[in-house]
């Protein structure tokens, strides 16, 4: 099992001066992302991590796939949703930052997200205002194969909860294809460090296609959340879980795309 990164050690690389030559935890992580597809980092501070946890807790009494929903004019965010989308952020503009090494921290202005309206995390001027969020339910959806369009996407996981190993077949997990063309789950490692860490906090981290230049060898992965990563398609996945998943305790997950106004631009 590949050993998680801890944030705490990204962000002090972070603070050290930044250059084009990574160091030594922020290299792992590059190197995780061009052969595997995803990197697993260990979000060990402890105000992240408790926000994302808080969110987890929330959807998993929701009774819908996501949070904001889909084709809904009004969204409500709630102290809850706000604390978790910070977090997922933060951590996000922290790695953006080590993958360019530039720190783009004052221009995400972090400190002001919400500012203007408490259901809105940016201002329509905000560099990274087509950034999104959502909190998933799988236990009423599912998600095919598929590429991310963003810089980068930060992913917490809570994994379906196993009675036996059996019960692994029966329940979505998130996929990711490496470099080699092996599907590998993410769900299935966080679960293995959970056994060990029963409080820890992970996220999984992926490349977009907006990304794919940050690094060489960067690569956008194809990924899915379904009980198998290939097969046939799931019509309305938004709508209804993997048919082939049980029906309920499925995994929960807190998950951001990253992208920059600048970007769209090009």
């Amino acid at each position: 099992m590949t050993k998680p990164l801890l944030l705490s050690q990204l962000t002090s690389e972070l603070t050290s001066e930044l250059t084009s030559e990574a160091g030594s935890c922020s290299a792992e992580m590059i190197e995780q992302l061009s052969s595997r597809g995803f990197a697993i980092i260990n979000i060990d501070l402890e105000e992240r991590a408790s926000s994302l946890s808080a969110g987890i807790d929330e959807i998993s009494s929701h009774h819908g796939f996501r949070f904001p929903p889909i084709n809904v004019d009004h969204i409500t965010y709630e102290a809850v949703h706000r604390a978790a989308f910070r977090s997922l952020f933060s951590t996000a503009i922290d790695i953006l930052s080590l993958l360019i090494g530039q720190d783009q921290r004052p221009a995400a202005m972090i400190d002001r997200l919400f500012e203007a309206s408490p259901n809105e995390p940016f201002s329509p001027y905000h560099e990274y205002h087509p950034t999104f969020f959502n909190l998933f339910n799988y236990d009423h959806g599912a998600l095919n194969p598929h590429q991310d369009r963003g810089l980068i996407t930060v992913i917490h996981i809570s994994p379906a909860p196993l009675n036996s190993p059996t019960d692994q077949s029966e329940v979505s997990a998130l996929w990711v294809e490496g470099s080699d063309q092996i599907w590998r789950s993410a769900d299935h490692q966080i679960r293995e460090l959970l056994s060990n860490n029963p409080q820890g906090v992970f996220v999984a981290l992926l490349v977009g296609e907006e990304g794919e230049t940050l690094r060489k060898n960067l690569y956008a992965a194809e990924h899915s959340v379904r009980v198998k990563p290939r097969g046939a398609f799931i019509e309305r996945s938004h709508h209804r879980r993997d048919p082939e998943s049980r029906s309920m305790a499925n995994r929960k997950s807190a998950a951001l795309i990253l992208r920059r106004e600048s970007d769209l631009a090009d």
